[in-house]
């Protein structure tokens, strides 16, 4: 402590001696920084939205390098197990379908955006004050919000996008709209100005600005009318191409190219279906990835959709396709096939086999008895998905079976899932469910010694062991859709080429 202290009052004492000379010196440093900041310089041109996300996403990447070194690659990947090492891994490359396609890039549209967000402690009216969006706009917008929602429920996170009309002076009469939604971009509410009564075009502009200026005075018959409705997008979708390298497992590489949990969560769900994820994953493999973003103000709110996958690496190549039609949903292969087989690989990610199918000791009655399906292992609450796409036919609970739900699905199968510790609320008799869609999480209900999913599958209404039909193909693009796929799997296609072109390899 006394060299602490006595090391601060020897500075001080170095300080107040200083010699005259660099004192002058550094008045003159300050004074030449405060005349050029008065001065009438030239300032950087304000960034468009494109190159604004370019610039941003360029610093995540650098962020995410210096965050995923090699040492998170060496971990993941010891030596003699990959065919190369991080140094021959390309750079990622990344550009919007547009400009890949060579289609001229548009204009921005001729509206302002502002975006916020309600910070924790402030309201609605704080948020939208922030937009520069007051008085009777204000109470406005949030008079018609209230007809759909409470304001005073909405959490902080919850995303604002207003929209003007580019040439109006004035806030309030420049308002197209306002998009609330919560902080992933959804459950939005779009809250519109409403035209003035008889007037259009620059006579509407011109009503604008005249309503204003009378509501400024206090004029209670300019009155500003909004309307609000569910649904909006926040925002813009913009189709993106990635080209990325693995250096490391799926995540850390995705990482490193600048995207996060949504883009890896989804390419990881989609690339399990041939590959694992675990052991095929290689240094020096590549991906490729059409997916589309939902962008507001130049920036990204989320990613909402994979329509390509392009993965080639020492497991093979392997392209999925993103095909919805009138008769054909899902991923498919680029000849029509089913990308996925019929079944999911693993309704429980991350679970342990501990019991198979036929007679075993059961483990509380102490007897030989069939044991009509398997066991996955996983702790209490892990999210249990549906194994192929269906209809549910019994939810309920027993002594035996606890918690369960009953499936029917496509050629004649059904699956049944057992001592589950809760049921999504979606979940009800006669709905809809996709494949890969959660309906609950693992349990101990019922006649259960440990918190795991029973797992049954059904052909035609004979049990029969689920390790047997898992890799079942799945169905292909119908006949009815053949055409439409066609031409837009050779859309999909063309992009993943491209990018080989932009990268300077069309490996």
């Amino acid at each position: 402590m006394r060299l602490q202290g006595g090391g601060w009052r020897s500075g001080r004492a170095q300080r107040a001696s200083l010699p005259f000379g660099a004192l002058s010196a550094i008045a003159l440093v300050v004074a030449a920084h405060l005349w050029w900041g008065e001065g009438d310089h030239a300032e950087p041109a304000p960034l468009d939205a494109q190159t604004r996300l370019e610039s941003l996403r360029s610093e995540r990447v650098e962020a995410a390098g210096a965050a995923t070194g090699g040492a998170d690659a060496a971990r993941a990947y010891p030596a003699g197990r990959s065919p190369g090492g991080p140094s021959e891994v390309p750079p990622p490359v990344e550009e919007s379908a547009s400009r890949i396609a060579g289609a001229p890039v548009q204009p921005l549209a001729t509206l302002i955006e502002r975006a916020g967000v309600i910070e924790a402690g402030s309201t609605l009216e704080g948020a939208l004050a922030a937009l520069y969006i007051h008085g009777e706009a204000a109470r406005g917008v949030i008079d018609a919000y209230r007809t759909l929602r409470d304001p005073r429920k909405l959490r902080p996170g919850t995303r604002l996008l207003a929209r003007f009309d580019e040439d109006s002076p004035l806030d309030a009469a420049a308002l197209r709209e306002v998009v609330i939604s919560n902080a992933q971009g959804a459950d939005a509410v779009t809250v519109s100005r409403l035209p003035s009564e008889g007037r259009s075009g620059k006579g509407e502009a011109k009503a604008r600005l005249l309503e204003d200026a009378l509501a400024l005075t206090g004029d209670a018959d300019a009155s500003l009318r909004f309307r609000a409705e569910l649904g909006g997008v926040p925002g813009e979708i913009v189709r993106r191409v990635l080209r990325c390298g693995m250096r490391g497992s799926l995540a850390v590489s995705l990482t490193r190219c600048g995207h996060g949990d949504a883009l890896i969560g989804m390419l990881a769900q989609v690339l399990e279906e041939r590959l694992d994820l675990e052991r095929d994953v290689q240094v020096g493999d590549e991906l490729r990835v059409v997916f589309e973003e939902l962008v507001a103000a130049g920036e990204t709110v989320r990613v909402t959709g994979l329509l390509a996958v392009d993965y080639r690496g020492a497991a093979g190549r392997h392209t999925a396709l993103r095909f919805d039609g009138e008769a054909s949903h899902g991923y498919f292969t680029p000849d029509g096939k089913g990308f996925g087989a019929f079944f999911l690989r693993e309704p429980v990610p991350g679970a342990r086999f501990t019991s198979g199918f036929g007679m075993r000791m059961h483990p509380i009655l102490l007897q030989m008895r069939p044991h009509l399906g398997i066991d996955l292992a996983a702790s209490a609450g892990t999210p249990v998905r549906a194994v192929a796409e269906g209809v549910v036919v019994a939810v309920g609970r027993d002594h035996v079976a606890g918690r369960y739900i009953k499936l029917r699905h496509a050629r004649g199968y059904g699956s049944d899932y057992l001592h589950l510790s809760s049921i999504d609320r979606s979940v009800r008799a006669g709905q809809q469910v996709r494949r890969g869609q959660v309906i609950g999480g693992v349990g101990s209900s019922g006649r259960s010694t440990a918190s795991h999913l029973h797992l049954g599958i059904r052909h035609k209404g004979a049990h029969v062991d689920p390790m047997s039909v898992r890799d079942d193909e799945g169905p292909s693009v119908d006949s009815r859709d053949r055409k439409l796929f066609d031409r837009a799997a050779a859309e999909l296609l063309s992009l993943i080429e491209k990018i080989d072109r932009r990268s300077g390899d069309a490996s």
